[in-house]
């Protein structure tokens, strides 16, 4: 862990509170930045919902009924 960079900073305020281990988990998190290296962290990428395809079915169904 390289000393002086705002995830080292970070654990070492939070590490009497969370322990050590607890402490890297919120710093990585709020910090995004590697425990190890201190570089920055690569985004997680957010996956789509899928559409169940028979509710948006019965919902077109619904209003091709209301419209006749």
């Amino acid at each position: 862990m390289p000393k002086n960079t705002r995830v080292a900073r970070c654990i070492r305020k939070l590490t009497k509170k969370y322990g050590h281990s607890g402490a890297i988990g919120i710093c990585q998190k709020s910090t995004k930045q590697n425990y190890m290296t201190g570089k920055k962290m690569r985004a997680k990428t957010k996956r789509r919902k899928r559409k169940n395809k028979k509710t948006t079915i019965r919902k077109k169904r619904k209003r091709r009924r209301r419209k006749n």
